[in-house]
């Protein structure tokens, strides 16, 4: 008997559906990941390039590796990675600004900034990239402001204002 006619039947996404078999191909282990706060107030020089202080005891250090003497990470496998930083500090002046910046092996892949619009507010920047890591790469936070002194940045590490992640998008 042959099949001459196909007849389809629309989907209804409202319903449930049990998928009993094994879904291949979707989804992916995002490891390894980190998330690194501030864990201190850091004081930040005028028109200086100031590593962000992070914490020694991250709250997720998933397979990559942790130099806490440096502050910096390092993936430990080699593949692409989504990395983001965040730097918040109170700026005084308008006109004035504040950089958040990714660095990879000591120089600078991504710079953020955001310019003081009014006086006396509290300002964060974020700083987003996808790159391609080798294994032993290192990625590093960093901060810059303008304000003709220094600053400290806003610290608490539960609400993280300052903070650096990253996690492996694909091999």
């Amino acid at each position: 008997m042959a099949i001459d006619k196909i007849q389809s039947e629309s989907i209804n996404l409202a319903d449930n559906f049990d998928f009993t078999g094994t879904v291949t191909g979707a989804g992916g282990n995002n490891k390894p990941l980190i998330l690194a706060v501030g864990n201190t107030s850091q004081t930040v020089a005028n028109n200086t390039n100031v590593k962000v202080t992070l914490l020694n005891t991250q709250p997720i250090n998933t397979g990559g590796t942790w130099d806490s003497s440096n502050h910096r990470w390092t993936p430990g496998e080699a593949g692409t990675y989504f990395f983001s930083g965040q730097t918040s500090c109170n700026i005084a002046s308008s006109g004035k600004y504040l950089q958040c910046a990714i660095y990879k092996n000591g120089s600078v892949i991504k710079v953020t900034q955001q310019t003081a619009e009014g006086t006396n507010a509290t300002y964060t920047v974020e700083c987003h990239i996808m790159d391609v890591a080798d294994a032993d790469d290192y990625y590093e936070l960093y901060v810059r402001q303008n304000t003709g002194g220094s600053v400290t940045l806003n610290y608490d590490p539960n609400a993280k204002y300052c903070m650096f992640q990253a996690f492996k998008v694909i091999t």
